[in-house]
């Protein structure tokens, strides 16, 4: 069976099928580039919808504040709208001091952006936003710029979607992000290293274990090193591909969450698939296969240690350990070179213990001789692939519609005829492609309408709380992090955690990331992180909240809450 050569092809189809709305491109400047901006793909008619203007400012260089101090003038924004649409006052974001020949100035270097609160217009038409943007960028002389910008949405077929610049509108004049330890470079890569080596021990990796196992047993052959260092090479291929994305995204002025890949529903299916047919092959129900004979003899490992490792990764990534958290936080607020080189910092440490085993004689010696047992480990360690494929498939059921699961349940029912009648498996392999393809893109139109719960997070729902006094708690979770769901199962729900949860009175709030949410990433941002679990408590008084780690115990919880009067 072909499906595995296929499946790369059914990814990048996808990904053209459903790409978005193409951003408005940088209008280049002296030692300045500006663009215009949105938070949302598309817009209601009638309804606000927040629009700025996103500057990316060379080296060394920088531009004013809305009060620029002792010298300079301050950036200003002049928006042109249709009939009907109105605009509120420009927001500054939170400005830096500069010291220019004794003289104090405030404003912004590397990155700024100014955002506005707008109203669309009523009509069912597509929406024409104009600025003319004037500042003036200093080094050690200082240059006018200006620059007249456009952008045109469209009218929303349903809820308005968030655009890849949604991430772009965290900061807002009136709430400051709060004080974060400055982490310096090589602090943020020697914490993403540890936390890359950390991440081989949580929940999120435990369904790929099996295959980090399988790869031990099959380098017993006298292999060791080769095997090991495919299966870090696959890491690392995986890694960089990963962060080099997130660079050349942050490069355009968008910005991703860390795991932003399994807010897709595609994304989801395709991996679930890839769970059950690995799972199929281990157990020898359906035989991968997916290589020609040739290069099969020239490369016996082509489909072993490399692509274990390109697995682990696609699914340990949108999970973060201990020391990750502050090191990707770090890396969201630089430059996109320097995320890029955290992300990879985080991939040498999920590597580093396969390697070491690989490459340690005195492992090697611990590890049985080949022989029948390995045919029973195999489908022993199918199971844990098959758990993952299930849990992935509940995942998928809480982002699409029940006709979105039809077309994800059509695709797993190609796969049973193809497993039951080995004759058709040859021919079955492009139709399986073919309906994979389809369902890709139907589970990715068609998102589950999600009723808001009682307990649902919002930024107006936490103020509302503690003008009342009251401490609260924000889980921010997503169903496709399993660290998320471990720790609500064996902390959040514990007996004595939820009882000292009412007897000091704390409200507790759920921000579900399942779907994307770009008030949940801008609240992510602000808080310094850039990825989930995130646990964030409000003591009544205190002005930013306390950060718990990404991996609770109880003990954890109950330390904190006791700090609460």
């Amino acid at each position: 069976m072909r499906i595995f050569r296929i499946l790369p092809l059914i990814a990048a189809l996808f990904a053209l099928a459903v790409s978005p709305a193409r951003a408005a491109d940088f209008v280049r400047a002296d030692h300045a580039e500006v663009r215009l901006v949105a938070a949302t793909a598309d817009f209601r008619p009638g309804a606000p919808l927040d629009i700025g203007v996103a500057f990316r400012l060379e080296p060394g260089w920088h531009i004013y504040a809305k009060d620029p101090g002792d010298a300079g003038l301050p950036t200003e924004v002049a928006w042109t709208l249709p009939p009907g649409a109105s605009v509120g006052p420009l927001n500054y974001p939170p400005h830096a001091k500069f010291d220019e020949g004794g003289l104090t100035t405030y404003g912004y270097a590397d990155r700024a952006v100014f955002t506005a609160r707008a109203t669309a217009p009523g009509e069912n038409a597509p929406l024409p936003i104009r600025a003319r943007v004037s500042w003036l960028i200093c080094k050690e002389i200082c240059i006018p710029g200006q620059a007249d910008l456009d952008l045109t949405l469209p009218v929303a077929t349903g809820a308005p979607l968030p655009s890849l610049d949604a991430a772009l509108f965290a900061a807002d004049a009136s709430a400051p992000p709060p004080p974060v330890a400055r982490t310096g470079l090589w602090v943020a890569l020697a914490l993403a290293l540890a936390g890359g080596v950390l991440l081989n021990l949580m929940p999120c990796v435990l369904p790929i274990l099996a295959l980090k196992v399988l790869a031990i047993a099959q380098a017993a052959k006298g292999a060791a090193r080769r095997d090991a260092t495919l299966f870090g090479a696959g890491v690392l291929t995986a890694f960089t591909a990963l962060g080099a994305t997130l660079a050349v995204i942050g490069a355009g002025g968008h910005a991703l969450g860390w795991g932003f890949q399994l807010q897709s529903p595609a994304t989801v299916l395709i991996l679930a698939l890839i769970m059950l047919l690995v799972g199929l092959d281990l157990a020898g129900v359906l035989p991968m296969g997916g290589l020609p004979a040739g290069f099969t003899s020239r490369l016996p490992v082509a489909r072993g240690p490399f692509f274990t490792g390109l697995l682990a990764v696609a699914v340990a990534s949108p999970c973060t350990a201990p020391a990750m958290g502050a090191a990707i936080g770090y890396a969201a607020t630089q430059p996109p070179e320097i995320g890029f080189l955290v992300i990879v910092a985080i991939g040498v440490g999920f590597a580093l213990p396969m390697v070491l085993i690989g490459w340690s004689p005195a492992i090697g010696r611990l590890i049985p001789r080949p022989g029948p047992w390995m045919v029973t480990l195999r489908r022993i360690l199918a199971w844990p692939m098959f758990g993952a494929a299930a849990w992935l498939a509940w995942v998928l059921s809480l982002q699409t519609d029940a006709l979105g699961l039809a077309a994800a349940v059509a695709v797993a029912a190609a796969i049973a005829l193809a497993a039951a009648l080995p004759r058709l498996r040859r021919r079955a392999a492009l139709a399986i492609a073919a309906v994979a393809l389809v369902a890709a893109v139907t589970v990715e139109m068609r998102p589950a309408r999600v009723a808001a719960a009682e307990d649902a997070w919002s930024t107006e729902r936490v103020a509302e709380l503690r003008a009342l006094g009251k401490p609260v708690f924000v889980d921010f979770t997503a169903a496709w992090c399993l660290t998320c769901q471990v720790n609500k199962r064996t902390t959040l729900a514990d007996a004595e955690v939820e009882k000292a949860f009412a007897d000091k009175g704390v409200a507790f709030l759920v921000a579900d990331w399942t779907q994307r949410d770009e008030r949940i990433g801008r609240e992510l941002a602000r808080l310094g992180r850039n990825g989930v679990p995130v646990y964030a408590l409000y003591a009544p008084g205190a002005a930013e909240p306390r950060l718990l780690p990404e991996l609770l115990t109880p003990g954890i919880v109950l330390d904190a809450l006791s700090t609460l009067p």
